[in-house]
């Protein structure tokens, strides 16, 4: 079992698999939907459809939201970006009222899910509401490879995405 980061770790980048994270940007992409732009250390790695788990350090309970930017962002910019959708669960309570920039974060990624053959000639994703958090950064990395998109280097693939949010609550 892995530390938890504390007060005391807020100078080390990378402890026991927690990297230090400070947020760059927070930005409302819906009523109900944060994202945060996180800057981290580039020796942090992650596959398109992994999470991170969040740790604030005032906060006991741990978050876990799934990343939404590419390996290649985090390589050539050192920036994570998660989205985080509202509710009354602490960490997601803190990211939609307290987070601001320049606050200090932990993140630790993980998780299975991810794309199985990013050169595959044909991917089907198939996603509702903030469970597209994942796909989103399926479909930027394939875009980053040039397997779809409108400057495909195939030739043939296109992708578009659009999502709408629904609230119930």
């Amino acid at each position: 079992q892995t530390p938890v980061p504390d007060r005391e770790m807020a100078s080390q980048p990378i402890i026991g698999g927690w990297a230090r994270a400070v947020i760059k940007k927070v930005q409302n992409i819906s009523p109900s939907v944060k994202t945060l732009e996180l800057q981290v250390p580039k020796q942090i790695a992650f596959h398109p459809g992994q999470w991170v788990d969040f740790k604030i350090p005032e906060i006991e309970k741990l978050g876990g939201y799934s990343i939404t930017s590419t390996p290649m962002q985090l390589r050539d910019e050192g920036i994570l970006e998660l989205a985080v959708k509202r509710s009354r669960y602490p960490p997601a309570e803190w990211i939609h009222s307290v987070a601001k920039e320049g606050s200090v974060v932990y993140v630790k990624p993980g998780g299975d899910f991810g794309l199985i053959n990013p050169t595959a000639k044909h991917n089907i994703f198939i996603a509702g509401g903030i469970g597209i958090t994942p796909v989103v950064s399926m479909i930027r990395f394939l875009r980053d490879l040039g397997v779809v998109g409108s400057s495909s280097k195939k030739g043939t693939a296109s992708a578009s995405s659009s999502a709408s949010s629904s609230s119930s609550s």
